[in-house]
């Protein structure tokens, strides 16, 4: 613990001699004549202790008592006021200025000493129990914080897994992260490979923000620069910009939140990439649906068309011919050779491909990787302290 700083304003020679030489050894003191002087000192020095000389004739010591008891400093000082006036009236002004004590000279030097010694005693403990409960509120501060930090990510974690696109998972990472004053950029990788770069507020993403995701994507699953942080995963890349709260307890709660954050932004990317997938399965299957539709529907026609030729034949043929057996053998010539005639126009290798596409597209979903089985909460257990 720092020495007990004590200010003598003692206008007597002698009397500041003895009391020099008694407290310099043991106590920081500084030592002023006049009390002129003090009164500039004090607001500048926060002392622990004045000895102050009320006996001066040039200057009101009372004054200058109640300035000290009246200044804003971070710890006030403790008046100690020395004098030979011993009339009741006097003394009480003199508590009444603001003195925690009043010695009459001439005093007992060692008992001076000695009563000097133990206030000096009690304001070391005061300030041990006041450093204590300090610190004991600034524990309950920073648990308060970590606690709001948690549950703030929370909130954003459940927001996170209702995304249904890859705009609104950046969009809900972003804004979410920014009403706790955590302003970031977002780095995805799509389901066609290409990576696609959201920055908080901006339609348009800063060069120099690309510049610094292409250096950091391949530095680990947390890489620090300055107060900055960045968060990779496979597909998914966190970059802190700043944050309004620069406190090291806020700069780790963000470290412990964002490593646990990542992958759940990477697995609901998997979600919304799978989501996305089927969708464009759907709509495959819907265009081909059509054609074979189409292609059922022409062959339908085109039956029809065949029937009405076949059946115009016969009737035209029955009018002139009797069925003979050579009459016949020409209607199933007739019949044959028409059949032929008309399905010979027919696509079906359009249908194959069509089939084969679908089947290659529902294979490659089903052979995708599971996407990692997320616990209840990324969170897990928390350590507030």
């Amino acid at each position: 613990m720092h020495a007990t700083k004590i200010l003598l304003v003692e206008e007597d020679e002698i009397s500041r001699e003895v009391l020099k030489l008694m407290l310099s050894d043991k106590f920081d003191l500084t030592v002023l004549e006049n009390l002129e002087q003090a009164e500039q000192t004090v607001k500048s020095v926060n002392f622990n202790i004045i000895l102050l000389d009320m006996q001066s004739k040039i200057y009101n010591s009372l004054a200058l008592c109640k300035t000290i008891a009246s200044l804003s400093l971070s710890s006030s000082p403790l008046v100690i006021a020395l004098g030979e006036e011993t009339a009741e009236e006097k003394v009480r002004a003199i508590f009444e200025a603001g003195a925690y004590d009043y010695f009459i000279k001439p005093y007992n030097v060692v008992l001076f000493y000695e009563s000097l010694q133990r206030l000096v005693d009690t304001i070391s403990a005061y300030q041990t129990l006041e450093q204590s409960d300090k610190e004991s509120r600034d524990t309950v501060s920073i648990a308060l914080s970590q606690a709001s930090y948690y549950g703030f990510a929370f909130d954003l974690l459940a927001d996170i897994n209702r995304a249904e696109s890859i705009e609104s998972l950046a969009r809900t990472v972003l804004n979410g992260l920014a009403l706790r004053g955590i302003h970031c950029a977002l780095q995805i990788t799509d389901t066609s490979q290409q990576l696609r770069t959201f920055e908080e507020d901006k339609d348009v993403v800063g060069e120099r923000t690309i510049q610094v995701f292409s250096f950091v994507r391949d530095q680990g699953r947390i890489f620090r620069f300055g107060k900055r942080l960045v968060f990779n995963d496979e597909n998914a890349s966190l970059l802190v910009k700043s944050m309004d709260d620069m406190s090291d307890n806020a700069y780790d709660c963000i470290l412990d939140i964002g490593a646990k954050l990542i992958p759940s932004i990477e697995n609901q990317l998997t979600i919304v990439s799978e989501h996305q997938l089927l969708l464009e399965l759907q709509l495959d299957m819907k265009n081909i649906i059509g054609k074979l539709h189409f292609s059922l529907t022409q062959q339908a026609d085109q039956a029809e068309k065949i029937v009405d030729s076949v059946a115009g034949h016969i009737s035209e043929s029955l009018d002139k011919l009797e069925l003979t057996e050579v009459q016949e053998s020409f209607f199933l010539n007739l019949i044959e050779s028409q059949l032929q005639v008309e399905f010979r126009g027919t696509d079906f290798k359009t249908l194959e491909n069509a089939a084969t596409e679908i089947y290659e597209k529902i294979t490659s979903l089903q052979n995708k990787p599971e996407k990692q089985n997320l616990q209840s909460s990324q969170f897990g257990e928390i350590d507030l302290f």
